[in-house]
């Protein structure tokens, strides 16, 4: 019975999961993206392949971020509202490693 208690209690005080917005960028100008990674640290755009069409998933992050382990920050392009080629960046796994 106690251990159920305190199992409530801690549940009770625990802070919310911080979620990860997720937004479609043929719907945004390039900076309007860049000003929504900006100001919330992280956000995943969806956007079409120029190559095959196919929808891509990727999380991007403000170009002043400090990756995680084994990871590096890159530029990358990515097709928006107002041009084929929008430059963000994201925290790829170095090597094409992960561990």
């Amino acid at each position: 019975m106690k251990r159920a208690l305190l199992t409530l209690a801690i549940a009770a005080c625990a802070p919310p999961a911080l979620a990860v917005s997720r937004y479609d960028a043929s719907a945004y100008t390039c900076q309007a993206v860049q000003a929504i990674v900006q100001q919330e640290g992280q956000a995943v755009f969806r956007y079409p392949s120029l190559r095959t069409g196919f929808g891509l998933y990727e999380l991007l992050v403000p170009p002043n971020t400090a990756c995680g382990n084994y990871q590096t920050l890159k530029t990358m392009t990515i097709p928006t509202k107002d041009t084929r080629r929008c430059r963000v960046t994201v925290c790829q796994w170095g090597n094409d490693r992960r561990p």
